[in-house]
């Protein structure tokens, strides 16, 4: 019996064994992902540091906007539809406008608006306000009038008031242009505790960004096919679309929303001396819009220099059909194809269409110094 009890079970030693065996393998895979991660992210951080590929657009931390806004002086792309198409380089200047530097002693236009006006997704000189500036200069038959743009990704009226609010206080400007869209609802900014953690976010990702550039990208990446896997997931009949703000409801709710933030930019505007125009982008013949254009028409009817300047699809070239036949043909002529974001071909028509309405309500001359503040409105 004791010699039974010190010899080794067959069986239980084979389980042993094979034990051992499963766990070096364990070990040995588990050593073999590691290496061929830290290859991956040693090979993207290379490849990304390459002199020849596109620096990722650079932001700032702003404690006032909540967040991040574009740093000055870079040449950089960045990402779109679900990090998937990268955009061409686009030039920042010193002041963190896209586009040249600015000679604030020459005429002056201000566009302020979000990333549509911005000019993501098109080149350097497609974006409409290079367009709209050679318009300027050829109508008023002068070179040194420039039109500054102003405007960021993600940017709704409430950022748009500080962009002008600061540039206002700093140069001489007769001429601003607002993009107005209820497209701009959930573009606002975050208030109290929520702005201070929002712009120490923006700190740690600056910082992050500082120390690696592969790292940011693959957890963008990831982030970003989050909404697609979900969708994948999700049987086509149990899927639910967003509803489009198409009534006057819509509008009623951005209006009380950010009413306080257009009222501020025109009492900077009066405060300046300057022409503020509220352009309504309506290219999609939106119901909501065409209400927001009404009510802003009715609130500055009475403030001399105060203007609107509806823009719906006849304005960029296109018959006004119902909503959802109009989208389908913007989306298929004046977006990019996988991203919802404008065209060259938007940007041109965009261009000819603000300055087609400025100069017909007289306005396109007020940044002349003999063109003065009109008082028509439109």
């Amino acid at each position: 019996m004791v010699e039974r009890l010190l010899t080794p079970d067959p069986a239980t030693t084979t389980v042993r064994e094979r034990l051992r065996v499963v766990a070096a393998s364990v070990r040995s895979g588990l050593v073999l992902a590691a290496s061929v991660l830290v290859l991956v992210a040693l090979g993207g951080e290379a490849y990304f540091r390459l002199p020849w590929v596109p620096r990722r657009l650079a932001y700032d931390a702003d404690p006032e906007l909540g967040g991040g806004v574009i740093a000055p002086d870079q040449r950089a792309t960045d990402w779109l539809a679900n990090m998937s198409m990268r955009t061409p380089p686009m030039a920042i200047n010193s002041e963190g406008r896209r586009g040249r530097e600015t000679d604030w002693s020459k005429p002056v236009v201000l566009t302020v608006g979000d990333s549509q006006w911005f000019g993501v997704g098109v080149e350097d000189d497609e974006v409409w306000t290079v367009l709209l500036e050679a318009k300027f200069r050829e109508g008023l038959h002068d070179d040194g009038i420039q039109v500054v743009n102003a405007a960021q990704p993600g940017y709704g009226p409430e950022h748009q008031t500080v962009v002008l609010r600061r540039i206002v206080a700093a140069h001489a400007v007769k001429l601003i242009l607002v993009r107005v869209t209820v497209g701009q609802t959930n573009f606002r900014t975050p208030r109290g505790d929520a702005a201070r953690i929002e712009f120490e976010r923006a700190q740690r990702r600056k910082i992050l960004r500082g120390l690696t550039s592969f790292g940011p990208f693959l957890l963008d990446k990831i982030r970003a096919q989050e909404a697609s896997v979900e969708q994948a997931l999700v049987p086509h009949f149990l899927r639910r679309s967003a509803p489009v703000a198409d009534d006057d409801a819509a509008g009623t709710a951005m209006w009380d929303c950010f009413a306080p933030a257009w009222r501020e930019m025109v009492r900077h505007a009066i405060e300046r001396q300057a022409t503020i125009v509220f352009v309504v982008d309506n290219v999609e013949n939106l119901t909501a819009n065409d209400w927001l254009a009404n009510r802003l028409r009715e609130e500055f009817a009475d403030i001399p220099g105060v203007h609107v300047l509806p823009l719906g699809p006849e304005a960029f070239g296109l018959a006004p059909l119902p909503h959802a036949e109009i989208t389908r043909l913007v989306h298929d002529t004046l977006t990019l194809g996988r991203d919802p974001h404008g065209n060259a071909e938007f940007h041109r028509r965009t261009a000819a269409a603000v300055w087609e309405g400025l100069r017909a309500r007289h306005l396109s001359s007020v940044i002349l110094p003999q063109g003065g503040r009109p008082e028509t409105h439109g």
